[in-house]
């Protein structure tokens, strides 16, 4: 699949693949320098890094997988991973089943990212920092 994106690529592209041992990873220089973003729907953390800087955001929303995964994936859960949930991911039995779209809903209904395909929102907007509200909620709930 890499080697077909890569061959798709206008000449001057570049096409950073991640592995563990490459220290040298331009994330964090693209999050900087880049002027909107197009991310994919199942990455809960890069939409909303990408939203916190306020920058023009387009969301891929992937499909959600309903029927037999879900199922298979609440059962190897139940059951502990061992040799079943081994075996179902070797078959690929076992796969991505979260279901995002009430945060996309959340991103759109603030104006801090659009579906894939509208025009880009101008960008500026960040979202409210809920840090106070999340510490406050925490020492509630332990004390």
């Amino acid at each position: 699949m890499v080697r077909i994106l890569h061959q798709a690529l206008p000449a001057n592209a570049r096409l950073y693949c991640w592995s563990a041992d490459n220290r040298d990873n331009p994330y964090l220089a693209l999050l900087g320098l880049a002027d909107r973003f197009i991310v994919t729907g199942d990455s809960m953390s890069m939409m909303i890094e990408v939203a916190r800087l306020g920058k023009p955001l387009a969301i891929f929303a992937l499909p959600y997988q309903r029927g037999l995964r879900p199922w298979l994936q609440r059962l190897v859960a139940a059951a502990g991973a061992g040799k079943l949930g081994k075996l179902l991911l070797r078959l690929r039995l076992l796969g991505n089943s979260r279901d995002l779209s009430a945060i996309h809903r959340q991103l759109y209904e603030k104006r801090l990212a659009v579906p894939l395909g509208h025009a880009f929102l101008p960008g500026g907007i960040t979202p409210e920092d809920e840090l106070e509200k999340v510490v406050g909620r925490i020492k509630q709930l332990i004390t």
